[in-house]
């Protein structure tokens, strides 16, 4: 009896051991910076009284036609959408830090996506404004789009593809309206 508690208590203790070791000791994590850039968010674009007016019109007409097919939810979550348009047209843009480290990217010092998260990137380079795209593993991010500002692309691509596979990816359809429409 003495010999099987001594067991016990021998596994008990690695079991705690090993569990303290993986929740206590991580990867070491590399402090050389590759790359960084400053870059806003997004290109504020102007919007008139006009476009504001339109918008207002069309979620009219979609909240109206929940009224009377008498989807009273949809034509909440209209009003909703409505407001939160509107509330994102007004707003400025404000600044995106991000650094690439051996290991890592860093946006603002509190969002860390590590390269085994990456499956691939790519940027897409349009007149007024590059945009680097990660697609991760991450049910929550599958997509990371971070603004290059003046960094050029060919330096972001020299550092990344030394360590993320670079995959063509294609613009989605939202990105494609809100571009045609201003937004």
């Amino acid at each position: 009896r003495l010999i099987l508690n001594q067991k016990w208590i021998q596994v008990k203790l690695e079991f705690t051991l090993k569990l303290c070791y993986s929740f206590f000791v991580m990867d070491k994590e590399s402090d050389k910076i590759l790359i960084s850039w400053t870059a806003q968010e997004f290109i504020k674009k102007e919007k008139g009284k006009t476009w504001f007016i339109i918008l207002g019109i069309i979620a009219l007409a979609f909240f109206v036609t929940g009224i009377l097919m008498k989807n009273y939810i949809f034509a909440i979550i209209i009003v909703l959408s409505f407001f939160l348009i509107f509330i994102q047209a007004l707003r400025h843009p404000q600044k995106i830090k991000t650094e690439i480290f051996e290991d890592r990217v860093v946006i603002d010092d509190h969002f860390k996506l590590v390269f085994k998260e990456i499956k691939s990137f790519w940027i897409f380079e349009e007149n007024d404004f590059n945009t680097l795209c990660f697609e991760t593993n991450k049910l929550t991010h599958p997509k990371i789009y971070l603004p290059l500002g003046q960094q050029t692309p060919d330096n972001i691509r020299q550092v990344l593809t030394k360590f993320i596979k670079e995959i063509k990816q294609e613009e989605s359809i939202v990105d494609v309206i809100s571009r045609r429409i201003n937004f």
